[in-house]
């Protein structure tokens, strides 16, 4: 239920981020990840695989460890959730 509040951030095949249909940053992520404020979605496995790739050097340029952990972990989990529920 709480799901419902979250922005929906769809992640296309080359790494690139939407927000509501628009074009957003790596900053704009970050926040919404670390304000537990998201859901992403992927349009593929490339899409992950492209912004695990991409975001990396962001990350260990603006984040403390703690919180290139906790987005690292998040992401992931996303992915996961996707692919499991794509496999039902």
């Amino acid at each position: 239920m709480q799901d419902k509040n979250k922005e929906v951030v769809r992640i296309s095949d080359e790494g690139i981020v939407f927000i509501d249909y628009l074009l957003a940053d790596y900053t704009m992520l970050i926040n919404l990840i670390a304000s537990k404020n998201c859901i992403l979605i992927f349009d593929s496995d490339e899409a992950f695989n492209a912004l695990k790739e991409q975001i990396e050097p962001f990350i260990e340029e603006r984040c403390n460890i703690e919180l290139a952990v906790y987005i690292r972990h998040f992401i992931a989990e996303q992915y996961t959730q996707q692919v499991l529920i794509n496999s039902i």
